[in-house]
């Protein structure tokens, strides 16, 4: 009988576990940089910032990209 118990109790968590999960991710910034990497930023609305990424090109060009409110990209020279 505590075998069963046991079991229930068991499947029961199982249960309440997946069921709080979610395959839901947050959206993200997604820039492609000189070297054809993909770079992810995201913005944090709590505390109203994105991330911002800066590289540098062949030529000397100083790029930096940050994640805005609406997750589109802003670009501007550093």
């Amino acid at each position: 009988m505590k075998y069963l118990l046991a079991v229930a109790v068991a499947f029961l968590m199982m249960v309440a576990f997946f069921d709080t999960t979610s395959a839901v991710t947050e959206p993200v910034c997604g820039y492609e940089n000189a070297q054809g990497k993909m770079i992810f930023l995201k913005y944090y609305p709590e505390s109203r910032i994105g991330e911002d990424y800066s590289e540098t090109d062949a030529n000397g060009k100083c790029t930096k990209v940050t994640c805005q409110s609406n997750y589109t990209l802003k670009t501007e020279e550093c």
